[in-house]
């Protein structure tokens, strides 16, 4: 068993990992709201990090047939604004090159993927945070 199938798996676990999550965007100055996706996906969480226009999206799905963390991270705003250069190596991941609003962090241990989400977030522009 993989470690994301093995730490998604039970609710418990699933709410300390979200934990986890949030003190990392507090730490950041972002903005973590959960996803209203538990009644779709019963054994999942969803989670919204957002610092500026800046978002990533992450599900804590025991279900999932992935068997990694992933982060999608996306501009939720009108504005012109891309993301900082070299954001794909920032947050060990892959970028959207044509338009560089999207990016995705793919981490097959849990203390990766919140060194990526760490890094993604601190490498975000600070800026007043909007409502999650």
């Amino acid at each position: 068993m993989n470690e994301h199938k093995r730490l998604c798996s039970r609710a418990t676990s699933r709410k300390a990992l979200a934990a986890q999550i949030e003190a990392i965007a507090h730490e950041c100055g972002a903005a973590c709201a959960e996803r209203d996706i538990g009644v779709v996906r019963p054994r999942s969480i969803g989670l919204r990090l957002r610092k500026g226009p800046w978002c990533c999206m992450i599900d804590l799905d025991g279900d999932s047939r992935v068997g990694a963390f992933l982060g999608h991270w996306y501009h939720d705003g009108e504005g012109p604004e891309t993301l900082p250069a070299h954001f794909d190596v920032t947050i060990k991941g892959s970028e959207n090159s044509y338009h560089r609003r999207k990016a995705t962090s793919c981490c097959y241990t849990f203390e990766a993927f919140l060194e990526s989400l760490h890094a993604g977030l601190m490498a975000l522009p600070a800026e007043s945070l909007q409502p999650g």
